[in-house]
């Protein structure tokens, strides 16, 4: 028989060979708890400043719970009237229905919990262990069968009958299980030490950015390479770059020059709109995400190019650029937007000598591209266990 007729998935661990079973969803399941719909108020109770925190749509994400996300929280009246026994336990797998739909994430500890909005929580049969049950419901497989049948505009979702619509192919044995599930939280934990690696880079590089830079009003930075004394000077933005306008490029043919948009870079073209690095800043719509430009480029007529003057270093004006506010500029009532004179007329602090100037820019460089590293480190991680999934699945 052939392997697509045997259910069995391509990649196994040793010692396994009995063929993996089919079932629809709720056979899956001794129980399951929904308790959508639900209101303090239909309780006669209120939410509280403390007490038991109430998990939504909100705050589980994709394989784990956010509890920096502070939505709700419960006394412990409204936790016995709204759970009704229905303790939620360690390693339990929870399931978001809707906006958004299919995040799948495991209780992470004893407290007690409120199931709230748009929330499932999902009890196994015996047959079935609760980390194995999570891994298969965040597998492409089920992610992708829920897509398929999920109903709605923008804000897809999904129901309890629906979800019975969806057959799950498993194995039978409980060592298989465990075995596949272990292995997977392993894999789990080094993608969550990567994204712990990269956030605290990231923390880092913000925290140098305020301590190299001056504050608001002062002209001398908390912190500073030696050699350098020199009072920093203010600059109105149009004093030191200048502000250039995007453009259609319908016109060109394809080739090798980027074009970008606020969103990032859109594809490639024939002719370049700069022959100079420079720093993009929205015009229309995205207008607080600051790119740095290299050239040859072009952009797009929402996105403006920013060109420092001879004696101003493109790089450091690009990092002080993260640290403007834009957002405060936004001259529109509607979607955000920026105009040439409002960004000429922006003041800011920076140093009188290039060589400084340099220096900073040098360092920050350096911590971009180690972001960047590991950027690309955790995404190749992601990447492997996606396709660990779809070889160790049926």
């Amino acid at each position: 028989m052939s392997e697509t007729k045997r259910k069995v998935p391509k990649l196994r661990f040793p010692g396994f060979t009995e063929d993996w079973e089919q079932r629809k969803f709720m056979m899956l399941l001794k129980k399951l708890i929904d308790y959508r719909g639900k209101t303090p108020k239909k309780l006669g109770e209120t939410w509280s400043k403390d007490g038991h925190l109430a998990l939504s749509a909100i705050n589980v994400k994709m394989g784990h719970i956010d509890k920096t996300v502070e939505t709700y929280y419960g006394d412990d009246n409204l936790y016995n009237k709204w759970m009704q026994g229905n303790h939620l336990y360690k390693g339990q797998v929870l399931m978001t229905m809707e906006a958004p739909m299919g995040n799948i994430a495991q209780i992470p500890d004893d407290e007690k919990y409120i199931l709230s909005q748009r929330t499932i929580a999902l009890v196994p049969n015996e047959e079935i262990i609760d980390d194995f049950l999570a891994t298969v419901l965040m597998g492409s497989k089920f992610q992708g069968e829920l897509l398929n049948k999920a109903s709605g505009g923008t804000a897809k979702g999904v129901s309890q009958k629906t979800l019975n619509e969806i057959l799950i192919t498993i194995p039978t044995s409980r060592d298989e299980q465990y075995v596949i599930s272990r292995f997977m939280k392993v894999f789990d934990n080094l993608i969550t030490l990567h994204q712990r690696k990269l956030e605290n880079l990231k923390l880092k590089k913000k925290a140098l950015l305020q301590k190299l830079f001056p504050k608001n009003g002062e002209q001398f930075p908390e912190l500073r390479f030696p050699g350098f004394t020199d009072s920093w000077e203010q600059r109105k933005l149009g004093e030191i770059l200048k502000v250039n306008s995007g453009k259609d490029y319908k016109h060109l043919e394809n080739g090798d020059i980027p074009v970008y948009g606020t969103g990032g870079y859109m594809l490639s073209v024939n002719e370049a709109l700069s022959e100079v690095d420079a720093i993009g800043i929205g015009r229309k719509g995205t207008i607080d995400k600051p790119q740095y430009l290299k050239a040859p480029f072009w952009t797009v007529d929402t996105l403006f190019y920013l060109v420092p003057l001879e004696k101003y270093s493109c790089s450091l004006l690009y990092h002080l650029s993260n640290l403007i506010p834009w957002k405060k500029f936004d001259e529109s009532t509607g979607v955000p937007s920026l105009s040439k004179s409002t960004i000429d007329g922006i003041q800011v602090n920076i140093p009188k000598d290039k060589k400084e100037q340099d220096t900073i820019s040098m360092l920050f460089d350096r911590i971009n591209n180690l972001i960047t590293l590991h950027q690309r480190k955790l995404e190749h991680l992601q990447l492997q266990k996606k396709a660990l999934l779809q070889q160790m699945f049926v």
